[in-house]
C-alpha cells in the first residue's frame, strides 16, 4: 500500500512579538510593548542612570526623550519592507507635492 503525503503551504503571517507581562505575571503599565520599544526604553534608562553620576541635571531630559521615543516607535508599522527603503519612501511622500483641488 502506498502512502500519500500531502503538504499545504500557506503564506506566513507576520505577527509582532510583544512583551505584556512581568515575570511574576502582573501586567506592564501602559503596555504591551514591542521588542524595539523595550530596547529603546532600556537604552534610554541606562543612559539616564549613567548621567546621574556626573551630570544629574541631564537625566531628566534623557528620560523625557526616551519616553517620547518609546511612544513614537510604537507607531512604526512592522512590514516586509527593509528599513532603509521604508525611510526613503517616507521622505518621497513628504517631499512630493500633492495635487491641489480645483476649489483652492
Amino acid at each position: 500500500m502506498t502512502e500519500i503525503v500531502v503538504r499545504v503551504f500557506t503564506p506566513a503571517r507576520r505577527f509582532s512579538r510583544i512583551i505584556g507581562r512581568f515575570p511574576d505575571g502582573t501586567k506592564i503599565p501602559l503596555g504591551p510593548y514591542s521588542f524595539p520599544q523595550a530596547t529603546a526604553a532600556m537604552i534610554g534608562f541606562i543612559l539616564a542612570a549613567a548621567c546621574l553620576n556626573f551630570r544629574a541635571w541631564l537625566a531628566l531630559p534623557i528620560i523625557v526623550i526616551t519616553l517620547l521615543a518609546v511612544w513614537a516607535i510604537g507607531y512604526i508599522p512592522e512590514t516586509q519592507i527593509p528599513i532603509r527603503r521604508r525611510l526613503v519612501l517616507e521622505m518621497v511622500y513628504l517631499l512630493r507635492r500633492s495635487p491641489r483641488s480645483s476649489k483652492h
